[in-house]
């Protein structure tokens, strides 16, 4: 039975302007992947102040003019690969623009990455070295760096600790916290922050944590046979969420990077995830996200929550009926 096409939302993207790389870089490298409105760049910059390897940003922008008056507040970086968008109808296009810069990189590995999070000084060159010798071609494996935040307000006034010290010295003062951890703890808590923090084996680099339901870590993982995010998501929730349950279901593992992490920056809130905005798309969000859970996990042909069996192509079953998200019900 074949998986309904529902679309993207009737979302198009354009790219307009590349400024490419003055060299490609080496290949067992590992690029950020990131995505970013104009109005950004000051993100951009700090990411591209702490990674020193290569990165690919997908800009969305209004028009190529509008991208040539920002091209001087772009990082100077050899291995830096700027992708100017444009985007036709429905609200700002995360997973496109994530699937735009993956689909650039031209490294074994990425490391998928919102523009407001941070890395720390040191995660790069640990990052490729832990890269080089745990994610081999033959495993389904992705590497997670923690994400912390500030406690109370916006703090930009005060930089994001750069080092593992700094930090552990800020959680100690009270100052940062596991991200989101007093709004939507949920969202991070697969990263097992306790196990984190906790005395480990001298030498362990990285530990496996377990998945769980809407987990949405930042992944460092190889490129090839890497899902794509799935396009149809341009509002605002479960954009990353569901991109981590195709991984799950995909039969990747997860592992959490030690004396590692990313920092949260706070930034003004955009338009479109403000909380009305936000409210008005959220019926439509969760419908999807139910579509898009049973079409992850049964076309493996398991229950996406439990694991249990079900004939690929079904979607749902409700009431005992089989149901297919076209409306057809199965059997009557």
């Amino acid at each position: 039975m074949a998986v309904p096409d529902f679309g993207n939302d009737g979302v198009s993207i354009a790219i307009v302007a590349e400024l490419k790389p003055l060299a490609p870089p080496p290949s067992d490298d590992i690029s950020v992947c990131t995505h970013l409105s104009s109005d950004r760049l000051d993100r951009l910059a700090l990411i591209s102040a702490r990674w020193g390897g290569p990165i690919v940003a997908a800009v969305l922008v209004d028009s190529v003019s509008a991208f040539e008056a920002v091209r001087s507040d772009l990082p100077q970086r050899p291995h830096v690969h700027i992708i100017a968008c444009v985007a036709q109808g429905g609200q700002y296009p995360a997973n496109h623009l994530r699937n735009v810069a993956q689909r650039a990189a031209a490294t074994d590995f990425v490391f998928i990455l919102d523009v407001d999070l941070i890395p720390d000084d040191a995660l790069y060159p640990d990052a490729v070295a832990i890269a080089q010798e745990a994610l081999r071609p033959s495993d389904k494996l992705v590497l997670i760096p923690a994400a912390f935040d500030f406690i109370r307000g916006d703090k930009e006034e005060e930089p994001p600790p750069s080092s593992w010290g700094a930090l552990l010295l800020s959680l100690k003062r009270g100052s940062v916290q596991p991200i989101l951890n007093d709004t939507f703890p949920a969202a991070f808590s697969c990263l097992n922050y306790a196990a984190l923090l906790s005395k480990h084996p001298a030498g362990e680099l990285f530990f496996e944590t377990t998945y769980s339901w809407p987990c949405e870590p930042y992944v460092i993982a190889r490129r090839e046979g890497l899902p794509p995010f799935d396009e149809r998501f341009v509002d605002y929730g479960n954009d990353k969420a569901q991109h981590a349950l195709e991984l799950h279901n995909a039969g990747y593992s997860f592992h959490v990077i030690r004396r590692h992490f990313l920092f949260h920056w706070p930034h003004q809130r955009a338009e479109w995830a403000k909380p009305s905005v936000r409210d008005a798309a959220l019926p439509k969000v969760l419908e999807l996200t139910e579509k898009f859970q049973w079409e992850s996990g049964t076309k493996r042909g398991k229950n996406w929550k439990t694991g249990g069996a079900l004939p690929v192509g079904t979607y749902r079953v409700k009431d005992g009926r089989i149901i297919i998200w076209t409306g057809e019900k199965v059997g009557q």
